[in-house]
């Protein structure tokens, strides 16, 4: 609107002098000239001096034509520049907005983008989670197996136990051999639960371990959900930023807009007048071309009509009193604007006209005038202009230095986020690496204590193959002694259950698992010593079974323990190797952000720096620019005022120039009244 305006009081100051020129000029000249040639009619041809008259009117519209023509040149080489300008700048702001819709759109793309990614992240946690409750539930059922083989281990100790004490009471060497055997095998279930225990402690270890891993695996996961959580919010943030440019760049392309239409408008409206004023002025032009061809063709008759013609009383032709009238209030106009509006100018053209009242005088008085008009009118453009400008200037400082202000600030908590984003990975690095060392050390001893599980069972499953053979051979041997000693009713046991108690028979029962009865004869404690011998075989075939299986167990265990292991260290490797990334791009991206900061800032001064440059003279502008206005305005009047008085007088002024010795300045300080 402001600009509309601008362009409106532009079009009017310069078109409406032209305006009244045009309406008054024809009638003005005319009855001015007719007057002079009433006034000479008697020592001059009337028909030449009207007809001079006629050629001076054509020459001022020509004149007038041409200054008119150059003005509007003027005028629409500024339409053609404003136009060019601002077609440009329409364009560019277009551009813009077109390349800050495609911003905002990809990072809407890339928000939304993150925020599948945050929730694939999240499905992940949840997962992990699951699979450590999971192994928590493993861990537990692998910990009731252990203690059911505690208690089967438990029970077979004390039934060996039984057993030698009950082989230990019948005697002999055979005896004692089988009590050797029982012996041995009961080691073995010691050994079987001792290292039950240690499988147990060393599974134990093994789920403290995968649970740490496991752990450090969801930390990782939470620490990815929490980077794309803040690069979300940093896309959030740029799509704001560009969402406020685009408004702010749409708000002046509206602007730019109104402002193109109404300067469009405004320079139409000129050219239109321009024309109109070319009509008149062609019309004005036919009118006296056709008078001076009917004086032309009439001079003779109206020399003779206007030759000894006296001059009309009611004009009053040879007195001064009109001129010094003009001429006088002429002066009080200028005297009263000068003094109101405390215009050194005014009263020096005041002074002047003082000075030429006299002799009337006054074509170099109408000539300041015109000069002064024309300044004035350049004066008030020129401040149009320079206000506009230091307008625009403060408006784009303001409006950089706050956008600077805020890239600053964000650049600013930019850094901030990012360092403390890097020392986590850096921390996070740290502890990944020390987690690998330590899976590293856990797999060379499980592999160590895995070698010597081994050994250990290899050597026991020989043992126990080594005492079936024995035992197999003793059954052997007692077989055919029995066999060959049958008749002799002999044994190997020197024991009567006749001679035994009850106590003694029933613990008998409870260790050899079978009964004594006072009937039994010597074979019979015999046989029951071989189907002893044939359990206990049994029980050592079983044993080397139950090894075995759990021997595969084991190393089932162990590969299993050792994948979980390898892949935990495979998965920390690729997480020290991301975050080492991650911190290297924090680097980076801090490097950027820091710098952006510094070009801010930099930028921030050089917008401070340009403000008080300007700021004195702006400010002087723009706070006494409706001042000045007031007072051009007040100016302009005054002076338009004396032209158009002056401008009757000399009509009927005499040819008398200005004494040029005098001195401007005296008179001057006579006026002001300084001279006394």
């Amino acid at each position: 609107s402001s600009s509309a305006a601008k362009v409106s009081r532009f079009s009017d100051l310069v078109a409406a002098p032209r305006a009244m020129k045009c309406a008054v000029s024809l009638c003005s000249v005319l009855v001015a000239g007719f007057l002079a040639v009433a006034a000479n009619a008697a020592a001059a041809g009337p028909v030449s001096k009207v007809v001079n008259l006629l050629e001076d009117l054509k020459a001022k519209i020509d004149k007038d034509a041409d200054v008119d023509e150059k003005d509007f040149e003027k005028h629409k080489c500024w339409c053609e520049k404003v136009e060019t300008s601002k077609k440009e700048m329409i364009a560019e702001e277009t551009a813009l907005i077109q390349t800050k819709i495609s911003e905002i759109a990809a990072g809407k793309a890339k928000d939304e983008v993150l925020d599948n990614k945050i929730l694939k992240v999240k499905d992940e946690i949840s997962s992990s989670v699951a699979a450590k409750k999971e192994a928590a539930i493993l861990r537990g059922t692998q910990h009731e197996a252990s203690a059911e083989v505690t208690k089967s281990n438990t029970k077979m100790d004390t039934d060996l136990s039984q057993a030698i004490g009950a082989v230990k009471s019948l005697g002999g060497s055979s005896a004692q051999a089988i009590n050797d055997q029982l012996s041995v095998q009961r080691d073995h279930v010691q050994q079987d639960e001792s290292q039950n225990n240690k499988t147990e402690t060393k599974a134990q270890e093994s789920y403290k371990d995968l649970s740490a891993s496991m752990q450090d695996q969801l930390e990782l996961l939470e620490q990815t959900e929490r980077t794309d959580t803040a690069a979300e919010a940093e896309t959030e943030m740029e799509i704001a930023e560009d969402t406020e440019v685009k408004t702010d760049t749409e708000e002046k392309l509206k602007a730019d807009k109104a402002f193109l239409a109404e300067a469009t408008e405004s320079c139409l409206a000129r050219k239109i007048e321009y024309n109109n004023r070319t009509k008149l002025r062609e019309v004005e032009m036919g009118g006296i071309n056709k008078a001076l061809s009917i004086l032309e063709k009439q001079r003779e008759l109206l020399s003779s009509t206007f030759k000894n013609a006296a001059v009309p009383s009611f004009m009053q032709l040879g007195s001064d009193s009109v001129s010094a009238t003009a001429a006088q209030s002429a002066l009080s106009v200028l005297q009263a604007k000068a003094s109101k509006t405390h215009n050194l100018r005014l009263a020096l053209l005041a002074a002047k006209l003082r000075k030429a009242m006299p002799e009337g005088a006054f074509s170099q008085v109408l000539s300041e005038i015109e000069k002064m008009m024309k300044k004035t009118k350049e004066e008030g453009a020129r401040d149009v202009k320079e206000k506009a400008t230091c307008t625009k200037e403060y408006f784009e400082i303001s409006k950089k230095t706050k956008k600077l202000a805020f890239l600053s600030q964000t650049s600013a908590a930019k850094v901030e986020q990012i360092d403390d984003r890097v020392a986590k990975m850096k921390e996070d690095k740290s502890s990944a690496e020390k987690e690998i060392s330590e899976i590293e050390s856990d797999l060379n001893q499980s592999l160590a204590l895995r070698t010597e599980e081994n050994a250990a069972f290899k050597s026991t499953k020989a043992d126990d193959e080594e005492a079936i053979k024995v035992l197999g051979e003793t059954s052997t041997a007692l077989k055919k002694y029995y066999e060959e000693n049958a008749a002799k009713q002999s044994s190997l046991l020197q024991s009567d259950p006749s001679t035994m108690s009850d106590k003694r028979k029933k613990l008998k029962q409870e260790e050899n698992k079978y009964i004594i009865t006072d009937d039994l004869s010597q074979e019979n404690a015999a046989s029951a010593v071989l189907a002893m011998i044939d359990h206990i075989t049994g029980n050592l075939r079983k044993e080397i079974a139950d090894a075995m299986e759990e021997e595969a167990a084991a190393q089932t265990d162990y590969e299993k323990a050792k994948g979980l292991l390898l892949a935990s260290k495979a998965k920390l490797e690729k997480k020290t190797t991301d975050l080492a990334s991650m911190v290297a791009k924090g680097e980076q991206q801090r490097a950027s952000a820091s710098e952006s900061k510094t070009t801010s800032d930099t930028d921030i001064a050089d917008q401070e720096a340009y403000k008080a440059s300007i700021k004195q003279r702006c400010d002087e502008i723009l706070s006494k620019f409706d001042d000045r206005a007031n007072d051009r305005e007040s100016e302009m009047d005054g002076l338009i005022r004396a032209k158009e008085l002056l401008s009757g007088s000399s009509l009927v002024q005499k040819d008398v120039q200005v004494h040029e010795q005098e001195d401007e300045k005296s008179t001057l300080m006579n006026y002001l009244g300084l001279d006394q």
